[in-house]
């Protein structure tokens, strides 16, 4: 029995190192980038909601933001609570398949 169990454990840890589980989402979803205007914060949610500034395109985006999220305003590190509805921002962000568009650096321009 005791065997058994290694042989399960050993092909397990197999799969999870092949099929990249653990691994960084932005490893497997390459990261996109995103200029627009804010339009929307929700900070008990972490989402951020913004327009996007192509003309042909003029969407709304909704990115997920958490404590990993790089946030930035010129050289200055900044929080989430700290971007307001009408401020340009440029995101960086990647795809996760589970949890939608996850912001990975979100830099407000001047």
């Amino acid at each position: 029995m005791g065997t058994k169990i290694f042989l399960m454990s050993i092909l397990l840890l197999f799969f999870a190192a092949s099929s990249g589980y653990g691994q960084e989402d932005s490893v497997n979803n390459p990261l996109g980038i995103v200029k627009g205007r804010v339009v929307d914060t929700d900070w008990v949610a972490g989402k951020l909601i913004v327009r996007i500034d192509d003309a042909y395109h003029p969407d709304q985006v909704i990115f997920f933001v958490n404590h990993e999220t790089k946030i930035t305003k010129g050289v200055e590190t900044i929080s989430f609570a700290d971007i307001l509805q009408t401020d340009y921002v440029t995101v960086q962000y990647f795809d996760n398949a589970f949890a939608g568009l996850r912001a990975e650096a979100i830099e407000v321009r001047q």
